[in-house]
């Protein structure tokens, strides 16, 4: 796949912040390291939600400064 054919979907900030403190709560509940380390797993997943678009997001922006859809997240 090119670069210019992946697929860029803006993230829903509030949302992740929500699965994020939900995520903060379920870690503070587990009662082993693997429990912890099943939650930081999802925190992975969560982040790459992030992460993934905002790099796209990014490089686009660098490409062509004058595309406002980039400019801001």
């Amino acid at each position: 796949m090119k670069f210019k054919d992946m697929p860029y979907k803006r993230f829903d900030l509030e949302s992740n912040k929500k699965k994020l403190l939900e995520l903060i709560e379920e870690f503070k509940a587990c009662k082993s390291g693997e429990e912890q380390f099943e939650v930081h797993k999802k925190f992975y997943e969560l982040q790459s939600e992030y992460l993934t678009p905002s790099v796209i997001c990014n490089i686009r922006h660098d490409i062509d400064v004058t595309d406002e859809f980039y400019t801001h997240l």
